[in-house]
Formats: structure tokens, C-alpha cells, sequence
């Protein structure tokens, strides 16, 4: 749901093939330009024969063009089927939080299909309400992005999931992966799902500290952020979002940009209005990295690239964009240089 004067979606659910309607979710104004994962509660309509249907109105007003809604995967799932262990998830889990979220954050969170560019959120994120599958013995991919106000610090991450499905963390093994402080961004990794794990709704907890790699997923910390999201543990053959052929964790992996010497930018116009071209001079086989975002430090795409010709160039498109300024980082050997491209 993403636009000017966007409007609404709306759910409904009918039990008698279609003669009446009854609401079951709703979700109006604009979320911002990438996928959401909502979960409804269907429990009320158990053993009857029941009909869906969506209401999209993507715009009003003038510019109501400018807007889009678009939905994907709709699955309707038993909550005691083979593969799953039923019932809601827990609840009641301990409180934590980061202190400070001015020098950095949790910008973008991937956890198999859950793609979170939140930004920072004050130390702490309830996003529950989003949600993947994870296979039992299989793997689950994730990526996180950090989010820095100015200054390029050294983070770490931790990702706790409750695995028997108990309430807390505090069990064996439920420190699924972690990295060492860096500035690797963003870190990513397959995550092992062991075949002990029980079936069903379970929260996942990621974790990142500056300088320090979390050990408590209780504890409370000065510089950081912590976000909580759901993860639905099943059984069998396959699941979404899910890596069945488990690589080895490379979340500790540091980039070293060296060799990316010179970095130029042209817009054609600047005031940009569809695209803005950015332009690296970088030695063969350097690895580039760009990372487009508003002034709030939301990020709105990043790039990985490798020099093959000694320059890299990379097209931004800002033709969707609302009117203002955006800020273009690129990594090179002496830190980040900020580019600044104005939106007609």
C-alpha cells in the first residue's frame, strides 16, 4: 500500500455464498513501499463452508494515481494440520530494549519472506503481526541492514528463537545465529532450524548492540535496537521461505572496501524527476555498496555491485518519489561518502 492518497484494503468473509459480508481485517493509508505479512483469526468460522473476497480502492482525489495495492501468497492454513502444532503464539516474553537509536539502528530486517524496512523505532519493535514459515531441520535465510545517523560504528547482532515454543529464550540451543562487531552491512546468514524444534507459531528475536555481540536476549543496552517478529515452525518436505540446502553462517563476515577510491554522482536533471545516475570509480574486483534513502534514514534500496571495468554505475529510479531531498551512501576505502539528490 504505497502512494499518495492511498486509501484502503478490506477483507470479508461470507457464510452464506455471498448473500452478507462480515469484516475480518482492514488496513487504510500509505505503509510505505515494500511487503507486509498480516495473519487473521478464523477460528469463529470453524466447520463452516466459507467464501473470501478483497476490497482494494487504491485512490482518491486528483492524485489518486499516484497510489498502488497489491496483494500476494494467500494461503489459508489449519491451526492443527500435519505440519503445524496449532494454537496461537506465546505470549509473555521478556522485556528489552536499547537506550539510544540516534547514532544507529535496525533499518531493514529480511527474515525469509518478511521484508521490514522499519528504520528506528526508540530501542525496541513489536512486529509480531508480521510472519514466516521456517522449516523443522531446514534453514531459515535472514539479512539485516544497519541503519547509521552519521559515524559508521562497529555492531553485532544476536537472533534468538523460542524453539520449543515455551515463552522465553533461556533454552538450549535458541541462540540460532550471531555475529562479531563489525561494519559489515548489511550481515546475512542461514539460519539452522534443528529437527527438535516444535511445531507452530513462535516469536523470533534479533538483537543489535554496538561494539559487543549480545548475550542476554533479557538485557538492556545503552546502543542498539531490538526488534521481535513470528515465525511459524513446520514440518515437512518444504515450506516458504525457507533455504532446504543449509550453506555455513557467513553473518561474521567483514567488508573491506578498499580499493573504491573515487566516488561521483550526476543527475540528469538535478533537481532529479525519474532517475538519478550514480557514478563509482573502483578497482577490478572491488566490491561497491550503495544504500538509497530519505532524510529520516529510511532506506529505500541498496546495491551490491562488483567493479568489472574499474567503474560502477548504478540508476536510481525516483520517478515514484514524493518531492524533497534523498541521500545516497556509498562505502569506500576512506568511509562513507553522502551524496545528495533532490526530487522535483
Amino acid at each position: 500500500m504505497y502512494g499518495t492518497n492511498i486509501n484502503s484494503l478490506v477483507a470479508e468473509v461470507s457464510t452464506n455464498g455471498g448473500s452478507s459480508w462480515a469484516q475480518i481485517f482492514t488496513k487504510s493509508g500509505d505503509q510505505g513501499n515494500q511487503w507486509f505479512t498480516e495473519t487473521v483469526d478464523l477460528s469463529a468460522f470453524q466447520s463452516s463452508n466459507v467464501s473470501f473476497r478483497f476490497t482494494v480502492t487504491t485512490g482518491s482525489g486528483n492524485q489518486g494515481w499516484r497510489s498502488d495495492i497489491a496483494l500476494d501468497n494467500i494461503r489459508i492454513a489449519s491451526g492443527s494440520g500435519s505440519g503445524s502444532g496449532g494454537g496461537p503464539a506465546p505470549t509473555g516474553y521478556c522485556a528489552a530494549a536499547g537506550s539510544t537509536t540516534s547514532d544507529e539502528w535496525i533499518q531493514r530486517a529480511v527474515i525469509g519472506t518478511i521484508d521490514n524496512n522499519s528504520g528506528a523505532n526508540g530501542g525496541y519493535a513489536d512486529f509480531t503481526s508480521q510472519q514466516t514459515d521456517a522449516l523443522i531441520g531446514g534453514s531459515l535465510d535472514v539479512s539485516f541492514t544497519v541503519g547509521w545517523s552519521g559515524t559508521v560504528y562497529n555492531e553485532a547482532f544476536a537472533i534468538y528463537l523460542d524453539l520449543n515454543r515455551d515463552g522465553d529464550f533461556n533454552d538450549a540451543g535458541e541462540l540460532i545465529g550471531s555475529s562479531t562487531p563489525g561494519t559489515t552491512n548489511p550481515v546475512a546468514g542461514s539460519l539452522s532450524i534443528p529437527a527438535t524444534a516444535q511445531a507452530g507459531l513462535t516469536r523470533l528475536r534479533v538483537i543489535m548492540q554496538y561494539n559487543a555481540t549480545p548475550s542476554d536476549p533479557c538485557a538492556s543496552f545503552q546502543f542498539g535496537e531490538i526488534e521481535d517478529y513470528t515465525v511459524n515452525l513446520v514440518s515437512g518436505p518444504t515450506a516458504v521461505g525457507v533455504n532446504n540446502n543449509p550453506t555455513p553462517l557467513v553473518i561474521n563476515n567483514t567488508y573491506n572496501p578498499e580499493g573504491v577510491r573515487e566516488v561521483s554522482a550526476s543527475a540528469f536533471p538535478n533537481p532529479a524527476s525519474k532517475y538519478t545516475t550514480v557514478k563509482v570509480k573502483a578497482g577490478i574486483g572491488t566490491k561497491v555498496k550503495m544504500l538509497m534513502m530519505d532524510v529520516n534514514g529510511i532506506g529505500m534500496k541498496s546495491v551490491d555491485r562488483i567493479s568489472e571495468t574499474g567503474v560502477v554505475e548504478e540508476r536510481f529510479n525516483t520517478s515514484k518519489l514524493k518531492s524533497g531531498l534523498y541521500l545516497i551512501q556509498v562505502w569506500t576505502v576512506d568511509g562513507i561518502k553522502m551524496l545528495k539528490v533532490i526530487k522535483e
